[in-house]
């Protein structure tokens, strides 16, 4: 509702795990279910930190992802904290075939098999290998003038930023 009134209805949810890589098992895609639920009206998607290629975004679209986001690279050796679990131009390639292929079959009626694993439950949580990226990563409001009471909170009074790095 709130987005709504906002007047922004070009708005697209993705679940994420924020651990990279992250493992299958950690994926908890069936938490899109209870986004879907809990946002009838937004669309909702995947934001892939896995280091394979297609697992997670084929299993996602299979349990209704509207849009799959995946890091890519053109080369893994590359320096930052994205490069080596990236998809290469090749990888790419791969997953996107095999998203197309998935949506011939589920568009024919067929079912596609999903790896249990990647699957999760419906709960979001904070896995505990992410904990360490809360020191860091995680966008943090807070004020950026004094607000008076009563006064309206905008994007004039607050800022976003990150807490802080690594120790």
């Amino acid at each position: 509702k709130w987005i709504k009134r906002a007047g922004n209805n070009k708005i697209i949810f993705l679940h994420c795990t924020t651990n990279y890589p992250c493992p299958l098992d950690e994926v908890n895609l069936r938490v899109m279910q209870t986004m879907m639920r809990e946002l009838p009206n937004i669309l909702i998607g995947y934001s892939d930190h896995t280091a394979e290629v297609s697992d997670a975004p084929v299993a996602a679209l299979v349990k209704g992802a509207k849009v799959i986001e995946k890091h890519i690279t053109l080369d893994k050796q590359m320096t930052g904290p994205d490069h080596f679990f990236a998809l290469d131009p090749q990888e790419l390639k791969m997953m996107v075939k095999e998203i197309r292929d998935t949506e011939k079959k589920l568009s024919n009626g067929e079912k596609v098999p999903v790896n249990q694993t990647i699957l999760g439950s419906h709960h979001k949580k904070i896995n505990e290998s992410e904990e360490y990226l809360r020191k860091f990563a995680y966008q943090t409001i807070i004020t950026s003038t004094l607000i008076k009471k009563g006064e309206l909170i905008s994007v004039n009074n607050v800022k976003v930023l990150r807490p802080g790095k690594l120790e």
